[in-house]
């Protein structure tokens, strides 16, 4: 760019996208779109792309085209360090699922036509600071798992017709107090729930008839932190994410019939470390019985995703830039839309839409909620609760909770 002393009048890195590779111009970036009084003008360009002697992009002013959004809970009311959980029953109804700072679990529900109402599933103190997940097995039931004071994991059940239930499915110590558990569903009459622990990532898992049982799967050295992330891509299939204290992304399988078998997210070799942040979270999803999606951020703040068809090998793409590293969050869509969640450092909440055709590797990228200053998420979730609904929620540092939705999406 030019100087007032006469340096430097420009370079192969200063036009859009350049050499440098800028490929968005917003709020978040360096020159950013905000008004010469600072203003954000909410003006988003993205997914900027040579093709020849063409220029694509993809332009959001004002609104957001499609998206809403509200301030959905104010400054106080969820632990800034717990987790979302939200899950979606059926296509008229979501569910969320937070901790409070006073250690209550909270629950919030949505019925197509009434809106949105909010009770409390435990009173405090009994859940500790950070972990809850939550999966629905079946439209007429959800189960909510959380970490309590105890270092239990607890399970509270719920079915269409009865009051919540609540039982410990793991004693006292088999949970880390920072353990951040996830659960899955393969089919109506299974569960499990997945989560790190010092030196061992550990299951707890269910089966009508059989009940709860729970124990270590996988020994390691110390995780560098207390996530992993599980997806279960056909009523055969588990796949669990965690990562070793160099950073390295590791992949466990399981098929019906089989054991548990574990390699790295690049075939026989990991990712090179310097590709993932271990401040980022991790996400992941499935389109298909024999397709996963892993997505994360660098410590260059870009956004990654590791894609894979079974018997192929991975593929790791870029699919965006000036994240603010920390929170994400992804969900699809049957097989032909997957969606992911991320915000930049002043707060703008960014969706990445996947599709089988388009540039960029099928991946449209844009901001979906304006920069409020407010910082960037440190916890999200979303889902979608039929194939043009996503519904998307941040937790910012002082415990407000933000919504972002669409049903056009």
């Amino acid at each position: 760019m030019p100087r007032d002393d006469g340096g430097n009048k420009g370079d192969k890195g200063d036009p859009y996208p350049g050499t440098s590779q800028n490929d968005t111009f917003n709020a978040e970036t360096l020159p950013s779109s905000d008004s010469f009084t600072d203003l954000d003008t909410e003006v988003d360009l993205s997914s900027i792309a040579v093709h020849g002697d063409d220029i694509s992009l993809s332009l959001s002013v004002g609104n957001f085209v499609g998206w809403d959004s509200d301030d959905f809970m104010p400054a106080s009311v969820v632990n800034a360090t717990s987790q979302l959980a939200a899950v979606s029953r059926k296509g008229t109804n979501s569910d969320l699922f937070w901790v409070a700072r006073d250690g209550t679990v909270k629950h919030a529900f949505f019925v197509q036509g009434k809106g949105w109402t909010t009770d409390v599933l435990v009173e405090a103190p009994h859940a500790a600071a950070g972990g809850i997940t939550a999966v629905s097995r079946a439209p007429d039931r959800i189960s909510v798992f959380f970490v309590s004071t105890s270092s239990t994991l607890e399970h509270m059940s719920w079915k269409e017709g009865e009051d919540w239930k609540r039982a410990t499915i793991a004693p006292v110590d088999a949970v880390h107090l920072s353990s951040r558990p996830v659960a899955i569903s393969r089919s109506p009459d299974k569960m499990q729930v997945f989560w790190c622990r010092p030196g061992e990532i550990t299951m707890a898992w269910y089966q009508d008839g059989a009940g709860w049982n729970w124990g270590g799967l996988f020994h390691q050295d110390q995780p560098t932190n207390f996530e992993c992330t599980a997806v279960a891509r056909s009523p055969f299939n588990m796949d669990v994410f965690a990562r070793d204290p160099k950073g390295t992304i590791l992949h466990y399988h399981w098929q019906e019939g089989g054991s548990w078998a574990f390699n790295f997210v690049h075939d026989t070799d990991p990712i090179p470390t310097n590709l993932i942040s271990v401040a980022s979270g991790m996400t992941a999803t499935s389109l298909a019985s024999n397709h996963l999606a892993l997505f994360w951020m660098g410590d260059d703040r870009k956004v990654r995703h590791a894609n894979l068809t079974v018997g192929a090998r991975w593929v790791i793409l870029e699919i965006a830039r000036n994240a603010a590293i920390g929170a994400i969050t992804a969900v699809s869509r049957g097989s032909t839309a997957m969606d992911v969640f991320w915000t930049q450092k002043r707060g703008t909440i960014v969706h990445g839409l996947w599709r089988p055709t388009g540039g960029n590797h099928g991946w449209r990228v844009q901001a979906i909620r304006a920069a409020d200053n407010a910082g960037p998420a440190k916890v999200f979730a979303s889902t979608s609760r039929n194939a043009t609904n996503l519904d998307v929620w941040a937790v910012r540092t002082d415990g407000s909770v933000t919504n972002a939705f669409s049903d056009t999406a």
